[in-house]
């Protein structure tokens, strides 16, 4: 059944009209189906402490900032690396033509 006819329904249903079997039974299966979904978005244990969650999160995203941070001081290391490169290769490159102009 669509859900613009099960919308109708509850709506019909929350306003105290009366249902035929069939339509109330299309109803509640369908509540059981939202209740499921919207299960599906809560916390798995609602009676915990709501602060664990929370917790749980910070120690996470920390937990990700320092993957971060490891990988940009990589990326540094990396870059001075290349710099030193470079700066040999240009100095290389300098020594090879002034070798050439004399």
């Amino acid at each position: 059944m669509q859900a613009a006819t099960l919308v109708t329904l509850h709506d019909r249903f929350s306003r105290g009209e009366a249902l035929s079997d069939d339509e109330r039974s299309l109803l509640e299966a369908w509540y059981a189906e939202q209740d499921r979904a919207e299960q599906g978005t809560l916390p798995l244990s609602p009676a915990s402490d709501p602060t664990a969650h929370l917790q749980d999160q910070i120690a996470q995203t920390a937990h990700q900032l320092e993957v971060i941070t490891q990988q940009i001081t990589a990326t540094l290391t990396a870059n001075e690396s290349l710099r030193q490169e470079i700066a040999g290769l240009h100095a290389r490159l300098v020594h090879q033509g002034a070798g050439r102009a004399a």
